[in-house]
């Protein structure tokens, strides 16, 4: 079977941690089914004196081909106002995605194109697989239902484009329910949870570890990862933990990740005087985290909203208990034996979990052991299912 996997959400030369997790489930799809990649994205101009825009500006390096971890994956460029163009950033991305998906289907038959990312990915595939009449699936992560379907001008393009569809897929039961409860017919939404690579994630010595980032071996450690974006409420967890250091003065929290909040959240630890309580530690590569959840004593997601995190597989199959946020697929993700949940921005109830979870006895073993049937293995022969069924 030909199957081309097209979403924006992929690794590149010049972000190697952009959408890792699809490029885990490309790796494991490639091996049972003849996969082809393409990671659209805006175009923007080569020009030195535009450096100073950073996150634009590495999109120019980002070459039209290119290889990762085995695999080719072509990123043809469309134009794209930011902010500007959102309203028909679809219709600017199919643009340009419509002549390269038909050059490509000539050249070999595609059976199958499941793209990743309802909006403008899904929307702009969708229109080119109709005119070429190939199967379409559309994998909704998150954001890209629960956020977009609060903007009209988004809603309306993917409602109307998931009534009539191959197929859909969700990473979690919940956002499976958003969808039904916007008409979309409930036996066309596949529920896959994501994979972790559970070779890569495995319990480690915490005191080897805790020596190697020269962390304090008596520190009770809450752990986040993750962005740093209003989303996840980190200014929660932060107010939360202030509720409770001064009852353990052993107590650290560890805030590993980059983005649009960090002088914000930098404020708020200055302002509540936890500077030497609350260490930032900023970007860390994907491969450097199993070290830190073997380190920590709990790791903490506190978002308003997710889809399936990954960084929460990643937590347990590394043995790390989790406290979370009841949103998204975390309720799917943990039990009473691997974490606990609460309600998003009360930080009477984060502050709560976390001090039940630091004073509870946790196995780690049961934990790691709790994600082995959650491999990527797993979760590409769920779609490899979905292709052929739908």
């Amino acid at each position: 079977m030909k199957v081309l996997l097209v979403t924006n959400l992929f690794p590149t030369p010049v972000d190697l941690e952009r959408g890792v997790f699809t490029l885990q489930l490309a790796k494991e799809l490639n091996k049972i089914c003849d996969l082809t990649i393409v990671c659209p994205l805006p175009w923007f101009p080569k020009i030195k004196m535009l450096r100073f825009l950073d996150k634009w500006y590495q999109l120019a390096n980002v070459p039209e081909k290119y290889e990762i971890d085995g695999l080719t994956v072509y990123s043809p460029k469309y134009f794209l106002l930011p902010k500007v163009s959102e309203s028909f950033h679809d219709v600017l991305m199919g643009m340009r995605l419509e002549p390269f998906i038909k050059a490509l289907h000539n050249k070999q038959k595609i059976d199958v194109i499941n793209s990743h990312w309802l909006y403008p990915d899904s929307v702009a595939v969708d229109r080119v697989a109709k005119k070429i009449n190939v199967k379409h699936i559309a994998t909704g992560l998150g954001c890209d239902i629960n956020d977009s379907l609060t903007q009209r001008s988004k809603a309306d393009k993917i409602l109307k484009m998931l009534q009539n569809i191959g197929g859909v897929t969700v990473v979690s039961s919940r956002l499976k329910q958003v969808l039904v409860s916007n008409g979309i017919k409930e036996d066309n939404i596949k529920v896959i949870l994501n994979g972790v690579d559970v070779n890569k994630f495995k319990l480690l010595d915490s005191d080897i570890n805790r020596k190697k980032l020269n962390l304090d071996k008596s520190s009770k450690i809450i752990l986040y990862v993750g962005r740093l974006s209003f989303e996840k409420s980190i200014d929660s967890l932060i107010n939360a933990f202030h509720k409770i250091h001064h009852t353990n003065i052993e107590l650290l929290l560890v805030i590993i990740g980059d983005g649009p909040e960090l002088g914000f959240l930098h404020e708020i630890v200055e302002s509540l005087g936890l500077n030497k309580v609350v260490k930032f530690i900023g970007k860390v590569s994907h491969d450097e985290i199993n070290s830190w959840f073997s380190s920590a004593d709990i790791f903490c997601l506190p978002s308003l909203r997710e889809g399936c995190p990954n960084v929460v597989l990643e937590s347990l199959s590394s043995g790390c208990p989790v406290v979370a946020s009841d949103v998204g697929a975390l309720p799917d993700l943990i039990t009473k034996d691997s974490g606990l949940l609460f309600e998003p921005k009360n930080i009477d109830d984060i502050s709560n979990k976390l001090t039940l979870a630091l004073n509870h006895k946790w196995n780690r073993k049961l934990i790691h052991d709790s994600m082995k049937s959650f491999t990527w293995e797993e979760v590409a022969s769920q779609y490899f299912q979905v292709y052929y069924d739908e």
